[in-house]
């Protein structure tokens, strides 16, 4: 682990980040993402994912510190968004342009690997960090034996790219890509089909798209929305369960806004009471504290990432 760290850094150019260690790590040995995920669900234990990698005041979104600084905290996945530069790298990043959350300016697609990493990152609050932009293949490094990395396809992200950055990685087992059309996911599954695809469904002929262009459902998790639901929709995430199929429903935005207001987490119980397997939200410590931490997480995630076939 040590090795993979220095030989990240060097390729970075630069030393090797004295990150903190999680607090519990989700290590999984082999298998698919997805497999570990349906063993959590069965476990009936509900897991948190730190959005944009879990920013908090001094870390900034998608930063490969900001993600180590989450994890110390206690198991989540983390969420992060990926772009292409210039000459073809793949590196962390939510927006087109480098203007909201960095010391640069213009878009990421007209920046070289080499001049961004002359920026650094700014933080929610504004304020400037020493933390650079890390490249996708120095986080699925850094994430091996740590964390689970949930990688968002932004639309300059080259699907080629990332799978063969997971692959060569041998990154199965601790890496998911999410998609948000049936063109995508199915090109994902084309380049390589053990990778865990997160997709939007929200009625059962999502699903039946997605069998239809040749998506394998023991590699899906299922994107079932994050701005309300009605009645209906437990009895859907309840029929995914029966298939296998891991739910995530997002409080991003909307029910963070409210929660954050009132003080009131309780809508973290409620969906996880009516079935969602995994929340990613902007509150990742409070979901963590009210949904993941009493359902003894740490027992479950030995049980689950001690070996599983593939």
């Amino acid at each position: 682990m040590l090795k993979a760290t220095l030989i990240a850094a060097l390729l970075m150019g630069q030393t090797a980040p004295e990150l903190p260690e999680p607090a519990v790590p989700i290590a999984p040995r082999d298998g698919r993402t997805a497999d570990l995920l349906r063993c959590v669900s069965d476990a009936d234990l509900v897991l948190t994912s730190g959005h944009r990698g879990g920013p908090a005041p001094g870390y900034p979104e998608n930063a490969l510190e900001t993600a180590a600084h989450t994890l110390s905290q206690g198991p989540m996945l983390i969420e992060m968004d990926v772009r292409t530069t210039r000459d073809g790298v793949l590196v962390m990043m939510h927006d087109d342009t480098l203007d909201r959350t960095t010391t640069g300016e213009g878009a990421v697609s007209d920046h070289t690997w080499a001049e961004l990493q002359d920026l650094r990152l700014v933080d929610n609050e504004g304020n400037e960090s020493d933390f650079r932009i890390p490249r996708l293949v120095d986080v699925i490094a850094w994430m091996r034996g740590r964390g689970v990395l949930a990688i968002d396809l932004k639309e300059d992200a080259s699907i080629p790219a990332v799978a063969r950055a997971v692959a060569e990685a041998d990154a199965h087992a601790f890496t998911m890509v999410s998609t948000y059309r049936p063109a995508q996911a199915m090109l994902v599954h084309r380049s390589d089909p053990r990778i865990t695809i997160t997709h939007p469904v929200n009625i059962p002929e999502d699903l039946e798209v997605l069998r239809r262009v040749g998506v394998n459902m023991e590699v899906l998790t299922a994107w079932a929305g994050l701005e309300g639901y009605d009645a209906r929709a437990p009895q859907l995430w309840a029929e995914l369960d029966r298939q296998g199929i891991p739910v995530l429903f997002a409080t991003l935005f909307f029910g963070d806004r409210d929660m954050e207001a009132t003080g009131d987490y309780g809508l973290f119980e409620e969906l996880a009471a009516q079935g969602v397997d995994i929340i990613p939200t902007d509150l990742h410590m409070e979901a963590f504290r009210t949904v993941t931490a009493p359902r003894d997480p740490a027992s479950v995630l030995a049980r689950c990432t001690a070996g599983r076939p593939n």
